[in-house]
């Protein structure tokens, strides 16, 4: 099988997720600055 990509640990996702509910700037732009794909802080945001 294929590689499954990054794991990030709960702390990082919390806190990604917190940084665009909380900062008012788009996901693109947040996960752009993490280097995060913008669909997946999406989907972490949308929890």
């Amino acid at each position: 099988m294929g590689n499954r990509g990054k794991r990030y640990d709960t702390e990082f996702k919390a806190d990604a997720a917190r940084l665009v509910k909380e900062s008012g700037r788009s996901v693109a732009s947040v996960a752009k600055d993490l280097g995060v794909n913008p669909p997946n802080l999406e989907k972490l945001a949308a929890r």
